[in-house]
């Protein structure tokens, strides 16, 4: 029922999305498709923090965030 709710606001996604990675996710995984990306959905405005240290997303205001632990 949400889902039938969202999609009738608009055809297509808009907004800010705040993402935050580390560098190496970042140039072998979003870089290479952010053009792309951008071409494809025009009224997205990503907001990207490029980061190796571990980061509170709620505190730092981050949609989502990607992180990897080799433990």
């Amino acid at each position: 029922m949400a889902l039938e709710t969202v999609q009738a606001l608009s055809d297509k996604p808009f907004g800010r999305v705040s993402i935050t990675l580390p560098r190496f996710a970042f140039q072998y995984f979003l870089k290479p498709v952010y053009g792309e990306f951008c071409e494809r959905y025009p009224d997205v405005q990503l907001e990207i923090s490029v980061t190796d240290e571990a980061v509170n997303l709620l505190d730092k205001g981050h949609d989502v965030g990607i992180r990897f632990d080799c433990k």
